[in-house]
């Protein structure tokens, strides 16, 4: 790997489906974009625990589910930890009517404009970063 091609694999957002809890009991998704800075120790870390020294990465095809598992609680975490690391978030029209009403959540005023056809809205991330305690799927962060 050049120079080059490491800061670009380790510079702009990666995105991620965060599992939620609406106030109906239902499994919302709280798409939210974090730093790659942030993302790439987790990787490395992943790469301790399920590769060796000569194969950094899962080799074994059957890991797979346990390696994305384990990096979704690492994000989650992240973000409860520090709240300031989502740089965009996201949900679905009717959740964010939700989240609206139940935290003042506003729609992100750098939101991009959707057609009626793709169901999201951008939020606020400052103000989904305060109200993700609440709303976090808690199953996530277990082992």
């Amino acid at each position: 790997m050049t120079e080059e091609s490491g800061k670009y694999l380790r510079a702009g957002w990666h995105e991620f489906l965060v599992p939620t809890v609406s106030e109906r009991g239902t499994t919302e998704y709280l798409r939210t974009w974090i730093d790659m800075a942030d993302l790439v120790p987790m990787l490395r870390h992943l790469d301790l625990i399920y590769g060796d020294r000569e194969h950094p990465y899962a080799m074994n095809v059957a890991e797979i589910p346990d390696v994305q598992r384990h990096l979704l609680r690492m994000v989650a975490q992240h973000l409860l930890a520090s709240p300031e690391a989502i740089r965009r978030a996201a949900v679905r029209r009717r959740f964010a009517e939700e989240l609206w009403s139940r935290f003042q959540i506003a729609p992100s005023p750098r939101g991009l404009p959707y057609p009626p056809v793709i169901d999201q809205v951008d939020l606020d991330p400052q103000q989904v970063g305060v109200a993700l305690p609440f709303i976090l799927d808690r199953s996530i962060l277990e082992k």
